[in-house]
């Protein structure tokens, strides 16, 4: 059924890989995933993606101050060898998660930089530009569904983006290497129909769409926030945000008397409207589908 609209999908999706460098020198590497969506090189993609780079970003800045507090307690001379060590250990174990060495972006090509961001984290939507964008880099730009027009229920819609891969860099001569084994990550669609909108209520939202995201029946997969939910035409509904999880009510017990509470996962996107509306909002080009 999304043979089509996948081959359509694959041209304008990409993944976008987070790269960081620990005090302690490892490395750890997440994917996600943005849409191209014109030749100017305007994209969208999760806001918690750019969230998670500003983070990154900002912990990098941070390493001067914990480098200092290094220098002060190797240059205590009151204390003894195994007191300095004992408290590097215990600073470095502090900064674990708030400082980096190094942090990177990789963006699908080798020297593509964005710029130019806006993020609106209620709806979990971000959009920016990439400075080097070649247009010829893909064959097909996406349209996007018209919030004006009726979104049905039960219409089967599929999502994409690169879960299920797990990818590690390398950093080396003072930049971060992907290992050629793991790459490129490859597409994974997931199947599901829509089953409804879901409004939040934001006391002080002042845009004119609204805050909300569309439910697919199918749960999203980590890798695949920020990617495209399309139909099978491959117009793009929205942008893969979230999996939420409800209590069914059912609480079968196991074997040795155990409860197990069962759930269901569904997938939020940013809404349409306002997918659409961003985009208007910050004058970016795109293609509106007639439906």
């Amino acid at each position: 059924m999304f043979a089509d609209a996948c081959a359509k999908a694959f041209q304008f999706t990409r993944p976008v890989i987070l790269s960081r460098r620990s005090v302690d020198g490892s490395c750890k590497s997440g994917v996600g995933t943005y849409v191209i969506v014109n030749p100017d090189g305007h994209f969208l993609t999760a806001g918690h993606i750019v969230q998670q780079l500003v983070a990154q970003q900002e912990a990098v800045e941070r390493l001067p101050e914990y480098e200092r507090a290094v220098a002060r307690i190797q240059a205590n001379t009151t204390w003894q060898k195994k007191r300095k060590t004992r408290e590097l250990r215990k600073l470095e174990a502090k900064s674990e998660h708030s400082v980096l060495r190094n942090s990177s972006a990789w963006w699908a090509y080798d020297g593509l930089r964005a710029e130019n961001g806006f993020m609106n984290m209620p709806i979990d939507l971000a959009i920016g530009q990439f400075k080097g964008w070649d247009p010829n880099w893909t064959k097909e730009y996406p349209r996007f569904k018209d919030p004006d027009k009726p979104l049905r229920a039960g219409t089967s819609l599929c999502r994409l983006g690169f879960p299920l891969h797990h990818i590690t860099a390398e950093y080396r001569d003072g930049q971060f290497h992907l290992p050629a084994e793991q790459m490129p990550p490859p597409f994974f669609p997931v199947e599901g129909i829509f089953t409804r909108q879901v409004f939040q209520k934001i006391d002080d939202w002042e845009h004119a769409y609204p805050a909300a995201f569309i439910e697919t029946s199918s749960p999203g997969l980590r890798g695949q926030s920020g990617g495209p939910i399309f139909d099978v035409n491959g117009t793009v509904w929205g942008i893969q945000s979230q999996t939420q999880h409800f209590e069914l009510g059912f609480q079968p017990k196991t074997g040795d008397g155990q409860v197990e509470h069962q759930f269901i996962g569904v997938g939020w996107g940013t809404h349409p409207a306002g997918v659409v509306g961003f985009m208007k909002s910050h004058g970016v080009d795109f293609r509106l589908a007639e439906y």
